[in-house]
């Protein structure tokens, strides 16, 4: 509904009609060309305007299998350290 709100030309109804999609296009078409043409380099542009594309669970799922995969790196003395301690390995330091 506020996005609706935001374009008085659509009726505010909070039911996603033809326009409501048509307008959502639009936007999206308006944020690729953006940022292709962004003085970003190309292939930060080109990821923009694909990431552009993406439905936004499929950004936010890509952005926590990297957090996840961060982390796991980060601390993969820890979490070794853990896994020998649970499976019963002593590791001589």
């Amino acid at each position: 509904m506020s996005y609706q709100m935001a374009h008085p030309h659509l009726v505010n109804d909070g039911i996603i009609g033809p326009a409501t999609i048509a307008q959502l296009r639009r936007d999206m078409k308006a944020l690729r060309d953006a940022a292709q043409k962004s003085g970003a380099s190309a292939a930060a542009s080109g990821a923009i305007a694909w990431a552009s594309g993406l439905p936004v669970g499929w950004i936010v799922t890509g952005v926590v299998i990297i957090a996840i995969g961060w982390f796991a790196w980060r601390y993969r003395d820890v979490i070794a350290r853990r896994i020998n301690t649970l499976t019963g390995h002593e590791v001589e330091v």
